[in-house]
């Protein structure tokens, strides 16, 4: 039996990163460059009715230990045909306030599938396979040797149209130690969505977030509950190149309030 045990309030991973829900329910697929270069930002900011503060909340409403910060994902990708698709990551932290800070994490080398569906089925399967390189000071200091992390977004169309979708995002993260090894070597996301792209440009989306990890040394049968959220956003294309979400973060379960839900937004930009 697995055991769901809550340890912490927020999910320290990215494993609920996803493209734009306009861009992954659009009705027709851009055109496939055989070089592309991006840069995804996704703002973690501060509770709703609390502007002005410099931290996250937690779900009881209370100040966290997280400041409000960026995190940052530019990638290079080289397709050699229309579905397939390799590329590198570099992920970075910018916290805007206390100073202004900037922390490199870990790179990640990815292989990924567009459509692992045939064209005869109306839903979509894109899914990837990353390498995580563990070359920042927090990795290192941890003794992490490698994380391996499959991920796979699947959505379908719920009306003739296409503008009525339904979908999940899923991940999973094994992270390998060395002897000295600290932290979780398991990382689970599950993250229903449902949307409606009101216009070419402009979509709505509403996303169920539950996420978990198991920590080395604890138990086989034990997860650590990252707890759940609900995720409001909406979707704009502000050019083809440019896509902007702004969401509410509404965690879920007991002891929540909404003193606990936070703004945030990503932001995509197709460089090349």
């Amino acid at each position: 039996m697995v055991t769901i045990t809550p340890r912490f309030w927020f999910v320290a991973s990215v494993l609920s990163v996803s493209i734009p829900f306009s861009q992954a329910m659009a009705q027709e697929q851009p055109e496939v460059k055989t070089w592309r270069a991006s840069f995804l930002s996704i703002f973690h900011g501060p509770p709703v009715g609390k502007l002005q503060d410099t931290w996250q909340p937690t779900p009881q409403g209370e100040r966290s230990v997280m400041p409000v910060l960026f995190r940052n994902y530019a990638s290079v990708n080289w397709s050699p045909d229309q579905n397939l698709e390799l590329g590198v990551t570099q992920y970075f932290v910018a916290v805007p306030v206390l100073g202004t800070q900037f922390a490199y994490r870990d790179p990640y080398l990815r292989l990924g599938a567009r459509d692992l569906l045939p064209q005869t089925v109306r839903a979509s399967w894109a899914a990837d396979l990353r390498l995580h390189v563990p070359v920042s000071s927090v990795s290192r200091g941890r003794d992490l040797v490698a994380g391996l992390q499959t991920y796979h977004n699947v959505s379908t169309p719920l009306d003739s149209a296409r503008r009525l979708s339904a979908g999940v995002v899923a991940s999973g993260r094994v992270n390998f130690y060395g002897s000295q090894g600290l932290g979780s070597d398991l990382e689970l996301y599950v993250g229903p969505t449902v949307g409606w792209q009101a216009s070419q440009k402009l979509g709505f989306s509403l996303t169920y977030d539950w996420g978990a990890s198991h920590w080395l040394g604890e138990p086989a049968g034990e997860l650590i509950s990252d707890g759940t959220d609900i995720q409001p956003a909406v979707s704009w294309d502000v050019t083809p190149e440019l896509n902007v979400s702004p969401f509410l973060n509404l965690y879920t379960g007991k002891n929540t309030n909404l003193r606990g839900s936070s703004i945030g937004f990503t932001l995509s930009l197709q460089l090349i």
